[in-house]
């Protein structure tokens, strides 16, 4: 394989380990009613997602105290999957194909603290027009997407660093939940939250 053909190879190994990270249907085929994502930059942490869904197909309305949601957290493991790239490549191998190395951890939520979560975002309100942009000299990114019912509209939000100062509200919520997802995953799993 030349070196250019090597490039590309991993090049489509890192665009889909973004991709699990960002789209969590490639992952589940349950019914997507949150999706929080950190995409840091290369130097800091592992890649991360933290979905909410409800088991099965769609269900009117979303957000209903009789139903059970979970939680499921996905972490791409990328800086082995880098080391194995590069030991690759400085090795001249021809490697196949691999999907990202990721773990998954699940966990039943609280349905009242979950929609409690839900109540305190329907009260932010965000322009999403005319917003000052954000500048991260990290490079990190951060998503939210609310999914509309039928799963092909509602609403995906990516900020950089703190976001726009004019989101301050709703960046401070998602990453307060995603720490409360991580602490909730610990709990379940008996681990200190990454």
């Amino acid at each position: 394989m030349s070196e250019e053909q090597q490039q590309l190879h991993r090049s489509a190994q890192f665009r889909r380990g973004v991709e699990m990270i960002r789209w969590p249907h490639l992952i589940s085929d349950n019914h997507v009613v949150l999706h929080l994502w950190c995409l840091p930059e290369p130097s800091v942490v592992d890649p991360a997602s933290w979905t909410v869904y409800v088991k099965g197909t769609r269900r009117y309305p979303f957000y209903d105290y009789h139903k059970t949601y979970f939680l499921q957290a996905v972490r791409w493991h990328r800086f082995d999957d880098l080391d194995q790239w590069r030991a690759a490549a400085e090795s001249a191998a021809d490697v196949p194909m691999q999907d990202p190395t990721l773990s998954l951890r699940q966990t039943q939520l609280d349905t009242n603290e979950f929609l409690a979560h839900i109540a305190a975002a329907r009260s932010i309100a965000i322009p999403i027009i005319g917003v000052e942009p954000s500048v991260t000299a990290s490079g990190t990114s951060y998503g939210l997407q609310m999914p509309d019912y039928f799963g092909y509209g509602g609403y995906r939000l990516i900020w950089g660093a703190d976001g726009p100062h004019a989101w301050h509200n709703l960046t401070n919520w998602a990453r307060r939940l995603r720490e409360r997802f991580d602490a909730l995953l610990a709990e379940a799993s008996g681990t200190e939250s990454p």
